[in-house]
């Protein structure tokens, strides 16, 4: 009998190809399911489809910021996943770094190795 695979643990959502696609490649290696958005409109259609334990979220996308994706999760969702904010400006914005917010938040350039370590203890959390 054929099992089905897992359900995604990680959504990704980052407007940069380059990033995007190391980070997916580095999650599927590290054996962490993941789904890929490449901007916040995108981010938002999956989370209206299925639910995720932790999201990786850039700030700054195009269509829909990844601000607005905190605020649509904020209204809209009785589940509330992690959210591992991924960011190159300055962190001095203190309602996107409130631990009940925002779980963490890592500067780019990233650190792959602590940021899977980080998703894979929330995965487990949820």
């Amino acid at each position: 009998m054929l099992q089905s695979p897992p359900s995604p643990c990680v959504l990704l959502v980052e407007d940069d190809t380059s990033l995007r696609q190391s980070l997916s490649i580095h999650f599927e290696r590290e054996e962490i399911n993941v789904d890929v958005a490449e901007d916040g409109a995108e981010a938002i259609r999956l989370l209206e489809l299925r639910t995720y334990d932790v999201i990786v979220l850039d700030l700054n996308l195009p269509k829909v910021s990844g601000r607005e994706v905190i605020d649509f999760l904020a209204m809209n969702r009785n589940h509330r996943p992690q959210i591992v904010v991924i960011t190159g400006e300055d962190l001095d914005n203190a309602a996107y770094a409130e631990p009940s917010v925002v779980a963490r938040t890592f500067t780019k350039p990233l650190d792959f190795s602590e940021l899977t370590k980080v998703v894979r203890e929330l995965c487990a959390k949820n």
